[in-house]
């Protein structure tokens, strides 16, 4: 007898110990209008969250237009570039051919003097080639960083 009377005994301090904790969970009953005002702030909050969202997309647009932008004039840049060195490259080699034989001491001279300008402007090439690759770099690391930046806006929306 004594050990059921222990154990009813036992039971019901865990019962009580469950119906205290689930007092705590659910909390005092609600009525409608402290809803109805959850409700409301939580629209008004999720406007908020979209407000920024469009703002942060707007961003993205504009820094896809700008990496567009940038793209076209690094390649306007190579263009120029490469109108520059041809001619010049050009008008070397003309006057290269155009000397004879007796001035075969000149043309060594010449010949230094154009694998110089050819590896200025190799040099040059790689130069701009590294930058178009930094740009590049760059643009993918904002990219990333505003990826991030969204989820985490969205981590944030979600745990409101």
């Amino acid at each position: 007898m004594k050990k059921e009377s222990e154990k009813h005994r036992r039971f019901l301090e865990r019962l009580r110990a469950i119906e205290k904790r689930l007092a705590l969970l659910t909390g005092p009953p609600q009525d409608l209008s402290v809803l109805e005002a959850r409700l409301s702030r939580n629209r008004t909050e999720l406007k908020v969250v979209r407000e920024r969202l469009a703002l942060l997309d707007q961003g993205v647009v504009g820094l896809t237009s700008r990496q567009a932008s940038a793209d076209s004039e690094l390649r306007e840049c190579l263009r120029r570039n490469a109108e520059r060195v041809a001619p010049a490259l050009d008008d070397k080699l003309r006057a290269f051919l155009s000397t004879s034989v007796d001035s075969q001491n000149n043309v060594n001279g010449r010949v230094a003097l154009l694998e110089k300008e050819v590896a200025q402007q190799r040099a040059a090439l790689t130069e701009l080639q590294q930058c178009s690759l930094q740009t590049e770099r760059t643009m993918q690391k904002l990219l990333k960083g505003i990826d991030r930046l969204l989820t985490g806006n969205n981590a944030q929306s979600h745990s409101r």
